[in-house]
């Protein structure tokens, strides 16, 4: 995947100094080797206490990892938003977590939110925290989705505030799963 999104070029532009990225999702190991000196922050939005599910930190990974691994943005520093247990499946949380995981998010002062998450139906509370923090200049990434070609656009990607990612497999083409439609911002390779 490195060699796909050219990384070593882009490091040459920008490597995320000094840009503070929550992501909110289920959690981040903060003692992952990859990830050392990266999460200057923690928030568990749901209190649950659970070990956390590994979407999380391979997110994070995605952004910052500068050990064994590269992320995109190896400088960056990351609020890691615990929104959802991750008990059994990452994708169970709360209109309420998602919630205070964004509020939080902004008042730490992050210029970047990733959401690698998505619905069906447009949440008002979620909509508002989004809103929110658009208002702020703060840039909103979020999951466009692995409901394939026939799915609907899907929240919070659907938002117009939000960048809609999707992804590509091996051959730089949109794979089954992947989302897609006008309100898709980037595609870039998944990491399956």
């Amino acid at each position: 995947m490195p060699e796909k999104m050219r990384l070593k070029e882009a490091h040459q532009l920008a490597r995320g100094s000094k840009v503070l990225v929550a992501v909110i999702d289920s959690g981040i190991d903060v003692a992952h080797p990859d990830l050392a000196g990266d999460i200057v922050d923690t928030f568990d939005a749901i209190g649950s206490g659970e070990k956390v599910h590994a979407h999380g930190t391979a997110i994070a990974g995605g952004i910052a990892a500068h050990g064994r691994l590269l992320g995109a943005a190896p400088d960056a520093q990351i609020l890691a938003v615990r929104a959802f247990t991750g008990t059994g499946r990452a994708d169970n949380g709360t209109t309420f977590a998602i919630m205070k995981g964004l509020d939080w998010s902004v008042l730490r002062g992050a210029r970047v939110i990733n959401m690698s998450f998505s619905g069906p139906l447009q949440d008002p509370g979620v909509t508002r925290g989004i809103a929110s923090a658009y208002a702020r200049n703060v840039i909103m990434v979020a999951a466009a989705g692995n409901k394939g070609a026939s799915s609907p656009p899907l929240f919070p990607a659907a938002d117009p505030t939000s960048s809609p990612v999707t992804a590509t497999d091996g051959d730089d083409q949109l794979p089954p799963f992947a989302n897609r439609g006008p309100h898709v911002a980037v595609a870039a390779p998944a990491s399956t």
